[in-house]
């Protein structure tokens, strides 16, 4: 049975995330927390894939920019995909989307991200 091995604060969240630095809309971030996100999008890449995305949160005005790494992916149930790729009791999203790990994030742009995950999980 799969286990949560997050430690940090999540936040639900409805915002477009875009690719960059072309501004290209790759879905609705729906999930967020210091190590990772959940983007809604049927625009789904691959397990190990690298992506440039930038978000700007709610009453805010800064862009968050970052580098994440595509961890699972979660295909809609029609799809063609590979099946062993989608672990049914691990998915609490049935939307398709994809499961990202941040692994690079500038120090300013950390610190602006962790303040908007803990206004609403204080």
């Amino acid at each position: 049975m799969w286990e949560e091995k997050r430690q940090s604060n999540r936040r639900p969240v409805c915002v477009n995330i875009d690719a960059f630095p072309d501004p290209i809309p790759i879905g609705r971030l729906v999930d967020v927390s210091n190590e990772g996100l959940f983007v809604r999008t049927t625009n789904l890449k691959e397990i190990g894939t690298r992506i440039d995305l930038c978000f700007t949160p709610p009453n805010c005005c800064d862009k968050i920019r970052l580098t994440a790494e595509v961890m699972w992916v979660n295909y809609p149930p029609s799809s063609d995909y590979d099946q062993p790729l989608r672990s049914p009791e691990r998915f609490m999203y049935k939307s398709p989307g994809m499961g990202l790990r941040v692994i690079s994030i500038s120090p300013e742009d950390k610190v602006l991200m962790e303040k908007f995950i803990q206004e609403d999980t204080m």
